[in-house]
């Protein structure tokens, strides 16, 4: 494979290293109004947002966020150094929108904390505490691994930081992939999925109990007419 081969390669892998994060935190988004629905009702707003229209609005910003980071690092693979830096600075422009969109939705996890306390059940609140801490944790990893990029992008290209930081790999590794590869695990040993479906068999079984005690204090009682029941005499309806 040519040089020419291999730096395309790096371009494309490039390009999907940098905008990766942003599909885990659409789904971060997405999850709280999902939490929201699920444990509040649909009608229930936080942070004067319903919890339906929560998860849209987040992704909009977070497709907002996509574009001018994916514009950014296009114009970095530019081969002259003023194009370059300038898709370094707009890519940073991104990724600082990006924090900011997590910092305004790290307050409305508060919020729903709060709201949740004089709501639902016991059982309710324990799955929802564990998926805020699953959520808030992956938004602090996607934290971590913004910061590392700001500090990268911040300086110019061919800056001592910058190639300082091109030439040694395990930077991409430690402060990019592991935070990330991180966020997956978590999500998938504490499943959203998993543990809202547990909720909600444990619902219907609270509703059955309910019912059997319902059944228990007020027995179904047998049938009896009001009025005695009238002999039979025999006559029959004649006609005018």
């Amino acid at each position: 494979m040519g040089y020419e081969q291999c730096l395309r390669v790096y371009d494309a892998s490039f390009l999907l290293l940098i905008i990766s994060p942003l599909l885990i935190n659409a789904f971060d988004y997405m999850l709280l109004g999902r939490m929201v629905t699920f444990f509040l009702g649909s009608d229930t707003k936080i942070g004067g947002i319903r919890g339906s229209k929560m998860g849209v609005i987040f992704v909009c910003f977070d497709i907002i966020s996509f574009i001018v980071q994916l514009g950014g690092g296009v114009l970095s693979l530019s081969k002259t150094v003023k194009t370059a830096n300038l898709g370094l600075h707009v890519y940073t422009g991104g990724v600082v929108f990006q924090q900011a969109l997590i910092v305004c939705f790290l307050c409305l996890t508060i919020a729903f904390q709060k709201k949740l306390r004089y709501c639902g059940t016991d059982s309710s609140k324990r799955g929802a505490r564990t998926l805020l801490h699953v959520l808030r944790f992956s938004l602090c990893l996607i934290t971590y691994r913004i910061i590392f990029r700001i500090v990268e992008f911040s300086s110019s290209q061919g800056s001592t930081l910058n190639v300082y930081i091109n030439h040694h790999e395990y930077f991409v590794y430690v402060f990019d992939a592991a935070p990330m590869f991180f966020a997956l695990i978590i999500m998938n040993i504490w499943h959203p999925g998993k543990i809202l479906q547990e909720d909600l068999k444990g619902s219907h079984s609270r509703v059955a109990s309910d019912d059997r005690v319902a059944l228990q204090q007020f027995p179904p009682q047998p049938y009896a007419p009001s009025y005695p029941p009238q002999p039979y005499t025999g006559a029959r309806y004649e006609g005018a």
